[in-house]
């Protein structure tokens, strides 16, 4: 690993070749030799992380010409590489800057790492009050993954009021006037839901339930794939695999939902009927089935 001075002089180099040139080459070289990658996790082999790379990282957070750039998520993605690295003060720090400039980026992944880093990282009341800020002013497409951050909270919060809370939030977007919000709800209910599952062990699920589930979702895929056989590439639907493999119906479902609509694939009733039946016996709501009404044919 490199050298604290080195590493704030070779930041600001890599830095300034993505704000010149929207070149990122140097930057992800940087990443790459600099950080651990150790996430939450403690090794006490691991240096602190630089102070000075520190500030450069909350500074430029700040600057409407880096919160313009597209791929600014690389930078918030070090402070979830190396969130053990960091001290209480610098996490402290970092908190009401990512709040604050969570709406004034461009790229959208930057706001799924900051609803991640709050939910999961943060994961207290300090993080549920900065979501809520969050959610108060927030407008438009900014608002879409404030769902998946109040759903990291109640699965990673430690106090049960916050989880309590968090949980309540979730539930409040699922009335939201945004349509995509409301999508994004439905996928937290399935996430949270398959993580009960995991949780408490498959064996305590009613067993009808999942092979059911599992029965009417092999089915459905059947007639889609030969539906959309036209439409789309063979290997669209592949990522299902990884959710319907630990009976993540659920959360399958909506990444469905995903797929269909980013690439506009034509359905039939028969199918719509089925991911309705689905989503009912599940228990995601209506606003899962519902909002493919518009791809039916």
């Amino acid at each position: 690993m490199v050298g604290p001075n080195t590493t704030v002089r070779e930041f600001r180099k890599a830095i300034e070749a993505a704000l010149e040139r929207s070149d990122w080459g140097p930057f992800d070289t940087w990443s790459y030799e600099e950080c651990t990658y150790t996430n939450l996790e403690v090794h006490p082999e691991n240096l602190p992380f630089d102070s000075d790379t520190f500030d450069d990282i909350v500074r430029l957070l700040g600057e409407p010409r880096f919160q313009a750039l597209d791929g600014t998520h690389r930078v918030l993605m070090v402070l979830e590489n190396e969130w053990s690295r960091f001290s209480k003060a610098q996490t402290d720090t970092m908190l009401p800057v990512i709040t604050d400039v969570y709406d004034k980026f461009a790229d959208p992944l930057c706001w799924f790492v900051i609803a991640e880093l709050l939910g999961e990282y943060y994961a207290d009341q300090t993080a549920f009050a900065a979501l809520c800020k969050i959610n108060r002013l927030a407008v438009g497409r900014h608002r879409e993954l404030l769902p998946m951050g109040f759903q990291y909270l109640v699965q990673h919060a430690a106090a049960a009021s916050v989880r309590d809370a968090a949980a309540s939030e979730v539930a409040a977007l699922g009335l939201d006037e945004s349509a995509r919000v409301r999508h994004e709800v439905d996928i937290s209910h399935g996430r949270m839901r398959a993580a009960e599952m995991r949780a408490i062990g498959l064996a305590d699920i009613d067993e009808g339930v999942l092979k059911a589930a599992a029965i009417d979702f092999a089915a459905m895929m059947e007639g889609l794939r030969a539906e959309c056989a036209n439409h789309c590439e063979p290997g669209v639907f592949d990522e299902l695999t990884t959710y319907t493999e630990f009976n993540d119906y659920g959360v399958a479902l909506g990444v469905l939902r995903d797929i269909l609509q980013e690439n506009s694939l034509p359905i039939s009733e028969s199918v719509h009927e089925q991911i309705r039946k689905l989503a009912q016996v599940l228990d995601l709501g209506d606003g899962l089935w519902t909002s493919l009404r518009g791809l039916v044919v």
